[in-house]
């Protein structure tokens, strides 16, 4: 069966309650398809009511609660009608008002298509299901009652970006049902060639956006410009908010973009050693070169991505960590031990000299990498592996940037973390630790940093420590009131923070963190090699598996290890 959606006016709209809404729902009006005009067939036996009650939503968004049902569904005079019936949740009232006031007057109908017969240049349907109602803002079905003048084709040739995409996921959507049932042949062909024309659209769209600089818009205001490619040797230091990808970026072999390739292709592709639908990866990765172990390196541009990926998912970064691209195996950096000072002078008096003294900080490239392991049938057949692949190879390389991050042992081939770098400043909950009983100690470690002349930033800490913080009371039982500097500051969670430290005789003890994030610097080299094997491990072979390793090279290093307090020796209660 063919999933399908058509779009009408909610009609004349007749109060029936508080929050019931009477309306015209859908009609015989013929709508432009790519295998023809389609007609719905309006009476008793073409329309299958046994989903009915409808849920009602909001923009076809699934992942969101309905803002009610569509009940006493009914056919009349070739339409089918029904009580639109709304919630009692905010979004749901929001929605019934702009109903009422006839801001919101298009409704779009989901449904099945069982049969059809062909006659000519259209085609009716003469059997389908409906199975969901949505509010949308979209023009309305002339022979409902609203917007008469309505023209569908027209409609479709002025479609903007945002409904060119609503369009491309929900051919995409009926695409992938035409494909599971195996149903029409012709059907399924045309729906390609409308996903084809779609992605079309979108790709001009798209290159306009980019030949229109937001200075066009706005005269006398330039448009920030983009960062530019990094040069051999050069240093760039990056905060949270730039992206990797865009200092590295460049085009790849035959001009294909990075942001149009895809991890989990390559690896469909390096693993089944089928790249229909991957070409564009194939030529890119192939033009990098291959690994020692037959896996590949993915080009700089694109491993900047999933590096992207991995650091908007780590907590050092979300604090403030800089990111330092490394364009070589080593990078040595030059960082600042004391402040110069300055001083008023009388004229024809000489200047009171300062030390501003220097240091230097060196970074050696550490490789960092993950493992996991995927059937074979899996990789083949689903269809969101792509995206899983990137994300999950993302994440395992996030948490383990966090910890090494914070407490890398410095021992060969880990990074040396900021839990044990020389002249961070330490607050000690006592000789053998103590639970937190109040906020003093996040008190003294701003003013240390004060002191310092360093910003206090996040906070950082364990799950179980940010339990003990959310449970102080004060006296009487009450949530107990922190003061409006801890109140204010961010406070970040992290699994990679342990609470099995040892501090005198408690093996059960944590840590928190705080400081100028900025001066926490991760060198990360801007290449990914991925490499894949249906034969490593001990049994892979024979459960028909997939072993997948990804590995990046970064490294740990402290500017301002003053600007940094940590907390130590926080048992529980």
């Amino acid at each position: 069966m063919e999933k399908m959606q058509r779009n009408f006016g909610i009609g004349e709209v007749r109060e029936a309650g508080d929050n019931i809404v009477e309306a015209s729902l859908s009609s015989e009006f013929p709508v432009e398809r790519v295998r023809g005009k389609e007609i719905l067939l309006h009476n008793e036996s073409a329309v299958d009511l046994s989903r009915a009650p409808l849920p009602l939503l909001a923009s076809h968004d699934t992942r969101d609660l309905p803002v009610g049902i569509v009940e006493n569904i009914k056919i009349e005079g070739g339409k089918l009608r029904g009580s639109l019936r709304f919630g009692e949740s905010q979004k749901a009232k929001e929605a019934l008002a702009d109903v009422k006031s006839g801001i919101l007057r298009s409704i779009s109908i989901g449904y099945l298509v069982q049969k059809t017969e062909r006659g000519g240049d259209s085609y009716k349907v003469t059997r389908w299901q409906p199975y969901e109602a949505s509010l949308v803002s979209v023009p309305a079905d002339p022979s409902v009652g609203v917007g008469r003048s309505f023209n569908i084709q027209q409609m479709e040739k002025t479609m903007d970006k945002n409904d060119i995409m609503q369009a491309q996921k929900r051919a995409m959507e009926e695409l992938e049902t035409l494909a599971t049932n195996g149903s029409d042949a012709e059907a399924l062909d045309a729906k390609k060639r409308e996903l084809s024309d779609l992605d079309a659209r979108l790709a001009v769209l798209d290159d306009l956006e980019k030949r229109r600089a937001p200075a066009d818009k706005v005269p006398g205001i330039g448009a920030p410009a983009a960062a530019p490619a990094i040069r051999e040797g050069e240093v760039r230091v990056l905060a949270p908010g730039d992206k990797l990808a865009d200092v590295c970026r460049r085009d790849l072999v035959d001009g294909i973009k990075p942001e149009d390739l895809s991890l989990g292709r390559v690896l469909r592709g390096l693993v089944t050693g089928e790249w229909s639908g991957a070409e564009a990866e194939k030529r890119a990765v192939m033009a990098e070169g291959t690994s020692s172990l037959g896996g590949v390196l993915i080009p700089a541009p694109m491993a900047a991505q999933v590096i992207d990926l991995a650091r908007n998912q780590a907590i050092v970064f979300r604090a403030g960590a800089s990111t330092v691209s490394m364009t070589a195996n080593t990078l040595k950096m030059c960082k600042v031990t004391g402040d110069m000072s300055a001083s008023w002078r009388e004229e024809n008096a000489a200047i009171t000299a300062s030390e501003m003294s220097f240091d230097s900080l060196s970074f050696t490239a550490k490789a960092l990498a993950a493992l996991c392991t995927i059937s074979i049938e899996l990789l083949e057949d689903a269809g969101n592996v792509n995206g899983l692949i990137e994300n999950s190879i993302a994440q395992a390389l996030a948490l383990e940037l966090d910890r090494a991050a914070l407490f890398g042992s410095g021992v060969a081939p880990e990074p040396l973390g900021l839990n044990g770098v020389t002249g961070v400043q330490s607050i000690s909950m006592g000789d053998n630790g103590a639970a937190l009983t109040g906020y003093s100690p996040f008190t003294l470690a701003m003013q240390r940093l004060y002191e310092k002349n360093a910003t206090p930033g996040s906070f950082v800490f364990s799950p179980r420590t940010w339990a003990a913080l959310e449970g102080l009371v004060d006296t009487t039982g009450q949530p107990l009131a922190a003061p409006a500097s801890f109140a204010g500051a961010s406070k970040l969670v992290s699994n990679q923070i342990p609470n099995t430290l040892t501090q005198g005789t408690a093996s059960n003890a944590s840590s928190i963190f705080t400081g100028a994030w900025s001066n926490l610097m991760v060198g990360m080299r801007t290449s990914l090699t991925l490499e894949a094997s249906r034969v490593a491990g001990a049994d892979a072979f024979s459960k028909m598996q997939v072993m997948i390793r990804a590995y990046l090279r970064a490294d740990v290093q402290v500017a301002r290890p003053d600007h940094f307090v940590k907390i130590v020796g926080v048992i529980p209660a």
